[in-house]
């Protein structure tokens, strides 16, 4: 050890570094050094180290014999205080910004069916670790896959969207089945699309039992030329998808419990999703319970084909039933006679309330027949919102052995029934001559209140009966503020404001609908401007009244609306000068407020006395709500007289200075037990307060530091003068 250095110090040469071993990995796995699992604290170590130890002149004081002179020893207070406290807030914030996610993501690197940087490869890797694996497909990458693929743990396989990042099956070979098969752990599959192959080959099947495996979550997935997208056999999981598109399928879903003891109990929901050119089932459910959290949920979907939109199978060991098929804000155009079939093989009674299928907010074209097996009580069908449009040869809904609740529909064609129903605020458009409601298939009885039917409605069902062309409905047509294609009511239709009262808040579109009568008949309701009078309040005679004109929302149509007095117990002429506002309100128009201002006469007989600002529409349409307000007259308007100041006579000359009579009641006593104002400190602000703060700081630093710096001047004299 060599003598400059302290007792116990050990220091390496320059460039010296101690011996350590290196192993090379062996394992086939992708590599992942442990040492990415912790942060790289070299630089802060570094950092600390040169910022406490060094001197000015480059060599350590601290392990001098002496401490060597105060010019070199280590660094000024201040500065290792700031020091310190940088080296502290890069050590906090190191495991933040360096701690490496939780799993790892391995890239694709060979778009072959095997090899290293393969999909398969890859997946087979990510079966032999615990832990969640990502899988990155990059962008102008297809992986191909030549067979089924095992997944057997909880894995993620993403990729730059459907447009770039792709998985193809290779070869007609139909005897290899499904692509990827799992028995175990989840499956997310993200950004990328899927072609089945000349053979049509199913994209996923899942053969595990009980919970096994746990979910499916795929998201921006493209589908194409498969026989089935999802396939569970004996097994049947929660899934959810979000924006997948298939196109050129026989079946979306071909979802399958296991029989009666292994039913699937799971939920589904399929949101923002479209299925086009389906040549046998979009979806298809078998040996089905559908208990409190699950049934099937599909939002916002798109669907067209000539096979079946849903077939389930609804087995019976639950008495739950308050699941179902729930279609919400979707457009389904089918060409099969029987988009939706629900069947059971021995159903138990519903609970009160519960459905078995629900579409709300969609538009279904061509033609909709669905029944069930069971007994009537067991099932309910419930159509909200919605638009049919049917050919003229076929019912466009016909539900068999089901009772069925309808309310704000519009339909184009024949409903059919075998069972209870109720048809509320609908409008309902058959063929000439032909009812637009027909329970001859069996024991019907049908009910309902606020309806419009192009002919005789059945007895029972209560509602005006008016030609299709007084209903001044448009064509089927997509507009901007509809999410599906609808048929709008122009401004001057009956249907306007003529529904009875409906629990429903809003449209098909989402848009809110006036409460109690002011709702429309039908699946729209026709948004008009919103327009309210307000009360002018109490009103002095000889002062003008205001009434407040408010447009409170915009509408879908223009309208002309005229606000004007009219007398109450006050008289025109007498007590009021009368006036009239004209408000246009476009279509569209923003919020606004205007006022009708109307003069006033002063009289002494007018108090008490009330006239009204009323709006009527003259154009087009509108709400009016309030349509009218009030203006109370009070006294008449008083006269404020001039206050003229008191005056006093000059005092005779040679007269001492002094208050003037009455001048001691201006002298302002303090209260009792108050005290004369002290001097202010600044402090009452914040601002002062911290300033104030900051300053006996700095002085207070400032002293330390000089009682410190002379302390080691006196320990400096002292070990010198030793020394001497």
């Amino acid at each position: 050890m060599s003598p400059d250095r302290g007792p116990g110090r050990v220091r390496w040469a320059r460039g010296a570094t101690p011996n350590r071993t290196h192993h090379r990995s062996t394992s086939t796995q992708p590599h992942r050094s442990w040492r990415s699992d912790f942060p790289d604290l070299s630089p802060t170590r570094s950092l600390l180290t040169r910022h406490l130890f060094r001197t000015r002149d480059g060599v350590n004081a601290r392990t001098q014999p002496g401490g060597g002179d105060p010019s070199t020893e280590a660094l000024p207070m201040r500065q290792t205080l700031v020091t310190l406290v940088g080296c502290a807030a890069a050590l906090l914030a190191t495991p933040l910004l360096s701690a490496p996610a939780h799993g790892s993501a391995w890239v694709v690197t060979n778009s072959a069916d095997s090899g290293v940087g393969s999909l398969r490869a890859l997946i087979e890797a990510a079966n032999e670790t615990p832990a969640d694996e990502t899988i990155v497909i990059p962008a102008g990458m297809t992986a191909q896959l030549s067979a089924p693929v095992p997944i057997s743990g909880n894995l993620t396989i993403t990729g730059a969207g459907p447009d770039s990042s792709g998985i193809q099956r290779e070869g007609d070979d139909s005897t290899s089945w499904e692509t990827f098969t799992q028995d175990a752990g989840s499956l997310s599959l993200e950004r990328v699309s899927f072609d089945g192959g000349p053979a049509h080959q199913p994209l996923y099947l899942n053969t595990g039992w009980g919970d096994a495996a746990a979910e499916l979550l795929w998201t921006d997935v493209r589908i194409t030329r498969s026989a089935a997208a999802i396939h569970t056999s004996d097994l049947a999981v929660p899934l959810t998808l979000t924006r997948v598109t298939a196109d050129n399928v026989d079946r979306v879903l071909d979802l399958n419990g296991g029989g009666p003891d292994t039913p699937y109990r799971h939920s589904i929901a399929v949101r923002d999703s479209s299925f086009a050119n389906v040549t046998n089932t979009g979806i298809s459910v078998a040996e089905v319970v559908w208990g409190s959290g699950s049934g099937i949920e599909l939002t916002r979907l798109r669907f067209a084909g000539d096979g079946n939109f849903l077939v389930a199978n609804v087995t019976a060991d639950s008495t739950e039933h308050a699941g179902g098929a729930i279609l919400t804000a979707s457009e389904l155009d089918v060409e099969a006679l029987v988009p939706f079939h629900l069947r059971g093989q021995a159903v138990t009674p519903a609970l009160p309330g519960s459905v078995v299928a629900e579409v709300t907010n969609s538009t279904i074209q061509g033609r909709m027949q669905s029944w069930v097996d069971g007994p009537d009580e067991s099932w309910s069908y419930v159509f909200e919102n919605a638009t049919f449009v049917g050919v003229p040869s076929e019912p466009v809904l016909a539900i068999g052995n089901a009772s069925v609740a309808m309310n704000h529909v519009t339909v184009e064609g024949i409903l059919k029934f075998d069972g209870p129903g109720e048809i509320t605020n609908s409008a309902l458009i058959a063929p000439d001559g032909v009812a637009p409601v027909a329970t001859s298939w069996g024991p019907s009885t049908v009910t309902g209140t606020g309806n419009a039917a192009t002919t005789q409605l059945p007895e029972g069902i209560e509602g005006m009966v008016l030609p299709e062309s007084d209903m001044r409905l448009g064509p089927l047509g997509t507009h901007d503020s509809a999410a599906q294609r609808v048929r709008m009511p122009a401004s001057s239709s009956p249907l306007l404001n003529a529904a009875v009262p409906s629990p429903l808040t809003q449209d098909q579109r989402g848009l809110p609908r006036g409460p109690g009568v002011t709702a429309d008949i039908g699946a729209v309701e026709l948004q008009l401007p919103r327009v309210a009078v307000g009360d002018a309040g109490k009103v002095r005679a000889g002062e003008a009244a205001v009434f407040p004109v408010t447009v409170l929302s915009a509408g879908e149509v223009p309208a002309t609306i005229e606000v004007a007095t009219a007398p109450g117990t006050a008289t025109e002429g007498t007590h009021y000068a009368p006036q009239i506002l004209t408000l246009e309100v476009p279509a569209g128009e923003h919020p606004q407020s205007l006022a009708l201002t109307v003069p006033s006469f002063a009289t002494d007989t007018v108090r008490g006395k009330q006239f009204s600002a009323e709006a009527t529409v003259r154009e087009g349409n509108a709400l009016l709500d309030p349509a009218s307000g009030v203006a109370t007259f009070a006294t008449p308007a008083r006269v404020i007289p001039t206050i003229t100041p008191p005056t006093h006579p000059p005092a005779p000359p040679g007269t001492p200075p002094g208050p003037r009579p009455g001048a001691e009641n201006a002298i302002v006593s303090p209260r009792a037990g108050a005290t004369a104002p002290l001097a202010r400190t600044g402090a009452e602000s914040p601002a002062s307060t911290i300033a104030l703060v900051i300053i006996l700081g700095a002085l207070g630093a400032v002293t330390l530091f000089g009682a410190h710096k002379s302390a080691a001047a006196r320990r400096t004299r002292s070990s010198v003068e030793q020394q001497e």
